[in-house]
């Protein structure tokens, strides 16, 4: 005959059912050298002890009893169902749980000032008595300074505005709830960064996307802005910004109710500066961002998530900037992959300088990009063909070792596409040498889109998706160091992201850059208010 269930409890303040929970007794068994039929098991008991409310076994869970064999005569029986049991119903099971303490978490931060901010939780459940809470914050996420009592409260959203902050500072809070049964802690610790005082910067400009045309919204979008001598006639100078590296910059959204990510490219004084801002919503042509500087005591030095990759932090896997002079390509996202530098110069790019092959044996190495669904992006100048210039190829991105998939230029026409697995897939479309291009690769688990200058010239599923081709990004398949099939030019702004993105984040990709002056229109540059304001009658 079959076994019988066992007990389960489960203790939890609220469960979530997904899946099973049984308890079921075992089914009868046949024997070549015994009987041929046995009974099933009795069914075991399952109780919980939560706040939700069940009037029968919810879906998953199982008391059943076991299947007896179908031989034999008198034919076994099956075994009988067990018990389900919620709360100590039925009276043969009661204790105190963990239920009766309430639950709390963070929320988020509202009312954000260079001062103040109002900090957000949610008080789930009070529990089975009277639920006191608790706010702790502070700069520092393993020890909380400071603390605010809030006292009793209902459940629903509690809130405290906490005051004395710092301007331009991330703040980390928790909060915590407690009754007669015990106190519990949010879940996780939230931040927040406070605004900066715009007041002790004396200038100011508006920057509006007018050249964003798109249905769709783009989120987080990294938007190039560009100060020098192409803002003159907007009242700009470089003596304005204090700091000679431009550390005293600073961008906020179009309400002014947030601090904006960015990354400083190259700031230049006796030339033009550019600097990538993270852009919250880019859905209109009526999209802006506000940029300040001037202040003397920003000066000294950068603000931290201007050099943390905070910037790059919605999917980007690498980004080179190809800034430096020499060595290796520095990553700009948080990742810190180094492009490693095997025979490459830097000279000036599209974008402030830029990686110059001259040799065909030249590549940059990364580590490698496992993912089948990802974006692979540069600017390219098409050099020269190379020596094996009818039966070569100009390899932009590819694998390093094992199955070949490359974006690449085929030398003896110049016709751009992919190569995989000794297929080349023809975009059909012309790169002419002496020339920029940006070209964008995208892998999105199905097909492989390519896009030459913002607009999409091939969209193929001639690839194997399984096998994570572009696992590495270099002007040169280091594996075939005698074949003269680097790319012969210039790189600039390479990255590769491990999302799909869509044909109107990569239109707005190169118009951003390819047009900044129509994809931007920079303000006219005002001072702010300050000082002392005195009234004579």
């Amino acid at each position: 005959g079959g076994g019988s269930g066992g007990g389960i409890i489960l203790a939890a303040n609220v469960l979530s059912l997904s899946g099973t929970v049984e308890a079921k007794g075992g089914d009868g068994q046949n024997y070549s050298n015994g009987p041929d039929y046995g009974g099933g098991g009795g069914g075991g008991r399952i109780a919980f002890y939560c706040n939700n409310t069940f009037s029968s076994p919810p879906s998953g869970v199982s008391v059943e009893g076991g299947t007896a064999t179908a031989h034999g005569s008198p034919p076994a029986e099956p075994g009988t169902n067990g018990t389900f049991r919620y709360n100590g119903d039925g009276g043969d099971l009661s204790f105190p749980f963990a239920a009766d303490r309430p639950l709390i978490e963070n929320s988020g931060a509202g009312n954000l000032t260079g001062a103040s901010a109002t900090l957000l939780g949610n008080l789930a459940y009070t529990g089975t008595s009277a639920t006191a809470v608790w706010v702790y914050w502070g700069t520092n996420s393993q020890a909380l300074s400071y603390s605010a009592t809030i006292g009793n409260q209902v459940t629903g959203t509690v809130a405290t505005t906490v005051s004395g902050l710092l301007p331009e500072t991330t703040y980390y809070f928790l909060y915590f709830a407690t009754n007669s049964a015990g106190g519990v802690w949010a879940p996780a610790v939230s931040s927040f960064r406070t605004l900066l005082k715009t007041t002790t910067y004396s200038r100011k400009m508006r920057i509006t996307f007018s050249g964003y045309d798109r249905s769709e919204t783009l989120t987080n979008f990294p938007a190039l802005v560009v100060f020098g001598t192409n803002l003159a006639s907007k009242g700009f100078s470089y003596g304005q910004v204090l700091s000679s590296n431009g550390w005293d910059l600073r961008f906020l959204n179009s309400n002014e109710t947030q601090v904006l990510n960015y990354e400083t490219d190259s700031w230049a004084t006796n030339t033009n500066s550019y600097v990538w801002v993270q852009v919250p919503i880019l859905s209109s042509s009526n999209d802006s961002i506000w940029a300040y500087w001037g202040n003397n005591n920003a000066r000294s030095a950068p603000a931290p998530y201007t050099t943390n990759g905070a910037t790059w932090d919605n999917g980007f896997r690498m980004v080179y900037h190809m800034k430096e002079v020499s060595g290796n390509a520095g990553d700009s996202t948080a990742n810190g992959f180094e492009g490693t530098n095997t025979g490459i110069n830097y000279a000036s790019g599209y974008i402030g300088n830029a990686a110059t092959v001259g040799v065909e044996t030249a590549y940059f190495r990364t580590l490698p990009v496992t993912n089948s669904i990802l974006t692979a992006s540069l600017w390219y100048y098409y050099a020269d063909k190379g020596s094996d210039n009818t039966t070569g190829w100009n390899t932009l991105f590819c694998k390093y070792g094992g199955a070949y998939h490359h974006l690449l230029i085929k030398d003896s026409d110049g016709h751009v596409g992919t190569y995989n697995f000794n297929t080349f897939v023809d975009s059909g479309v012309v790169l002419s040498l002496g020339n920029w291009y940006h070209l964008t690769a995208v892998m999105n688990g199905t097909s492989y889109r390519l896009y030459r200058n913002g607009d999409l010239i091939m969209d193929s599923t001639s690839f194997d998706n399984s096998a994570n081709n572009m696992s590495i990004m270099s002007t040169y398949d280091g594996n075939q160091s005698s074949h003269g099939q680097a790319a012969k030019g210039s790189m600039d702004e390479v990255r590769i992201e491990s999302v799909a993105r869509s044909g109107n984040w990569v239109w707005a990709y190169w118009q951003n850059m390819a047009s900044n002056s129509v994809f931007n229109s920079y303000g006219t540059v005002s001072q702010t208010r300050k000082g002392t304001v005195y009234l004579v009658h």
